[in-house]
């Protein structure tokens, strides 16, 4: 099903949430997470912080149906092997949450976005008009970072400790890493626009690369996940209890969140149009 408008959008997700909470699946743990990130760029489309608001909400929606087709469809044929991947560690108990988050993050950033912004831009003045806003995007998702640490260390008083080398520093830093990734990928794509099997198979590229990224955070990440699994084994919630405490609006996390996004709203953006650089690249 393809939704329309982000309102659209964030029923649908909601719809993921609760049925993940019921069924006490983990791919809710990166739905909820998404909500709450969906949620911000609306807000910062209310506030006016990018130059394009109806080119912004239609790159929200584009954006979004990737992962909702992908969830809705998992066993399609067009459903990229990366989100594949993705959805078929969510029965395992043996990540911890936070990679689990990581790869719903690692197939809709290192895969989706590229897809998402050559769609949208259609051409190269049409990636230079965009990339402003990109940028902004950066903004919203520095306000989300936070919001995520939060939730994950209201499960338990020791999560901090252990979540200490995830800084909030370092995880903006790979995520800014990943979406100039996936810019340099749309680029690619445009220039490549009307070549359909080059565009195929760097799109196979993408899909295998991300996946490759994928097997490497559940299998190659050391001792600091096993120890963080191992404390949210001991914590006694079911999978559901921490899709809810993820998803939910009603928590001190959520409050102080609401603050900064006030803030972020009435604060005058790091970037305008006059500071736009003239290239894509």
């Amino acid at each position: 099903m393809k939704y329309n408008t982000i309102e659209e959008v964030l029923r649908a997700m909601d719809g993921i949430i609760e049925t993940t909470t019921q069924d006490n699946d983990r791919k809710g743990y990166f739905a909820a997470l998404y909500k709450h990130v969906t949620v911000t760029i609306a807000k910062g489309i209310e506030f006016g912080k990018f130059e394009d608001a109806a080119r912004m909400e239609k790159f929200d929606v584009i954006f979004a149906n990737h992962y909702l087709e992908a969830y809705e469809n998992p066993d399609a044929d067009t459903t990229p092997k990366c989100w594949e991947f993705a959805f078929d560690q969510a029965p395992s108990d043996e990540y911890a949450i936070l990679q689990q988050i990581m790869l719903g993050m690692s197939a809709h950033i290192c895969y989706d976005l590229a897809i998402t912004v050559a769609e949208v831009a259609e051409n190269y003045e049409g990636l230079k008009d965009l990339k402003h806003d990109y940028d902004i995007v950066n903004e919203a998702l520095s306000l989300c970072v936070p919001l995520m640490d939060c939730k994950l260390d209201a499960l338990s008083p020791t999560y901090d400790r252990l979540s200490e080398p995830f800084s909030i520093e370092f995880v903006n830093a790979l995520m800014l890493i990943a979406r100039e990734v996936a810019w340099a990928y749309a680029v690619r794509m445009t220039l490549i626009r009307d070549e359909s099997a080059h565009q195929n198979a760097l799109l196979l590229r993408m899909d295998a690369a991300t996946t490759a990224l994928e097997k490497h955070i559940v299998l190659h990440t050391g001792p600091i996940f096993t120890r963080m699994n191992s404390m949210e084994a001991q914590m006694g919630l079911s999978v559901g209890d921490v899709v809810n405490q993820i998803a939910s609006e009603q928590d001190e996390c959520y409050a102080k969140f609401l603050v900064e996004l006030e803030k972020w709203g009435t604060a005058s953006s790091n970037m305008n149009a006059g500071q736009r650089q003239a290239t894509v690249f």
